[in-house]
């Protein structure tokens, strides 16, 4: 907590330690800045996946992280692309609070500049999400939604949010 510390501290979300493992190339343990520990980090991963891939000299790598195994591939560009594994729909395994339809949550909220925000879908990934599908994310506020979206009451272990537009629905 004192590291994450934006005062007193370097400042930071989360703090990842790579550990040695057999399951895996690697371990990743995630840190939030409260200090508690979470499953998964698909970003931090794909760090740690660079990273690893450089040292050890490999184009793939597999991390435990949590309760998952995830793979990264490095590309000849740099670019790290990342198997999160099968993700969870089940509204226990998210988790949610209580038994509801994963694909149209009845959960809905305004932004600051009055825009409805509704019928998000949550899914779990090692940890919990809710995506809301929009026709222009860069017309979203996320900056005054996302702390209440995040410690909604129907997230027990809170959610990451997501804002979603498609370019086209061919790609």
């Amino acid at each position: 907590q004192l590291l994450a510390d934006r005062r007193r501290g370097i400042g930071c979300d989360q703090v990842l330690l790579i550990h040695s493992s057999v399951e895996a190339d690697a371990e990743m343990v995630i840190y939030n800045s409260d200090g508690s520990i979470a499953d998964v980090c698909g970003n931090g991963a794909r760090c740690v996946v660079a990273l690893l891939a450089k040292e050890l000299g490999q184009s793939h790598i597999s991390l435990v992280s949590g309760k998952r195994v995830v793979g990264g591939q490095l590309d000849g560009k740099g670019l790290v692309t990342l198997d999160m594994g099968v993700p969870e729909l089940d509204w226990r395994d998210i988790p949610l609070s209580y038994s509801m339809d994963t694909l149209h949550l009845n959960l809905a909220r305004q932004d600051k500049s009055g825009l409805l925000l509704g019928d998000p879908v949550a899914v779990g990934m090692g940890n919990p999400h809710v995506v809301f599908f929009v026709p222009d994310v860069d017309s979203i506020d996320l900056s005054s939604l996302g702390p209440d979206l995040e410690t909604d009451p129907l997230f027990p272990e809170k959610t990451n949010v997501s804002i979603v537009s498609f370019d086209s629905r061919s790609s």
